[in-house]
């Protein structure tokens, strides 16, 4: 029985393939609309210019989050007047116990960029800020959307300081506390098929069930997207590949060899990486601890180069002479 490709569903793997999907499916605007009509209130929703909604260039998550977190930006009107929408993918193992405050940061962040690009603004537009929770253990999300609850006080001092006390909270899309039915039920199909992978795919042994009630969603994805989806379920699932094609299957001849193409590839590409690991571990052992930018330089070498510093490692007697050209 076929395996699922060496180093997949590994955490510490550079790709990030939960921001890489969730980028690719929500720079849409009729996915971010699909996902704010199920959080917001209907009385909110009702007054959102839908058909104006407008993706910005931009992340407001620093590069050292980026592991944890991605995000995207929409412009749109409410009420005739400017407005944005903040949502940010959680995939952290964890909930994030400063989650409200990071999301007091970024939307501080967002008008200072529109206060930029509209010099003579008097007033700051609505931000609505949107955290979409697909923790990779499965639990709930357990710490407060607000931000005063992070503000070291007691109750009775939290009162007299009520006035004084920022109030901000964020909306919580949390999938642990989705069924699989509510999911199905969403709209467009590209919400679908994200939250549903977001929520169900990580280590999961029998992720063709899944994939089984998307077939008529994955088939109306653009091309860029479904290889996407493939690399994503290759990447983080732990189903065998075998047990998959059934389901692959129905999607078509070219979506099929597609998938195959991804799995070998991913295959080849996490061989790789394991001899790549294996010869850092030899050179440390022999010549002690092996600076960052050499393991950095080895992770990015070909099977063949890393085979031919592999060759020189029991006779060189540096660290130089095994990497040198």
């Amino acid at each position: 029985m076929a395996k699922k490709p060496k180093g997949a569903g590994d955490p510490k793997r550079p790709d990030k393939p939960h921001d890489a999907l969730f980028r690719q499916m929500m720079s849409h605007p009729d996915a971010v609309a699909g996902e704010l009509r199920a959080v917001l209130p209907e009385a909110v929703a009702a007054h959102i210019d839908w058909a104006k909604m407008r993706p910005q260039s931009c992340s407001f998550v620093s590069a050292e989050l980026r592991a944890r977190f991605s995000d995207v930006l929409f412009a749109t009107r409410w009420a005739g007047r400017d407005a944005l929408v903040y949502v940010l993918l959680e995939h952290q193992r964890r909930s994030d116990p400063l989650m409200a405050f990071r999301m007091l940061a970024y939307v501080v962040r967002i008008w200072e960029r529109y206060l930029e690009t509209n010099p003579d603004a008097k007033r700051l537009p609505v931000v609505i800020p949107v955290v979409v929770h697909a923790g990779t253990d499965g639990k709930p999300w357990s710490h407060s959307v607000e931000v005063a609850d992070l503000i070291d006080v007691e109750p009775p001092m939290a009162a007299s300081l009520a006035g004084l006390l920022p109030r901000m909270e964020f909306l919580l899309d949390d999938l642990a506390k989705v069924d699989a039915a509510a999911l199905l039920a969403r709209r467009p199909a590209r919400v679908r098929v994200v939250l549903t992978l977001l929520k169900s795919a990580p280590g999961n042994q029998h992720l063709e069930r899944e994939l089984s009630a998307l077939i008529a969603d994955l088939t109306t994805l653009t091309s860029a997207e479904l290889d996407r989806v493939l690399e994503y379920i290759l990447v983080v699932g732990d189903t065998v590949v075998n047990d998959l094609l059934p389901v692959i299957d129905q999607l078509g001849p070219e979506i099929k060899e597609a998938f195959v193409t991804t799995a070998e590839r991913l295959r080849a590409e996490g061989l790789v990486e394991g001899r790549a690991e294996m010869l850092i571990e030899l050179l440390s052992q022999r010549f002690g601890p092996v600076p960052t930018a050499v393991t950095d330089a080895i992770r990015a070498q070909s099977s063949v180069r890393l085979q031919e510093m592999g060759r020189r490692v029991l006779t060189a007697a540096s660290l130089d002479e095994v990497i040198a050209e």
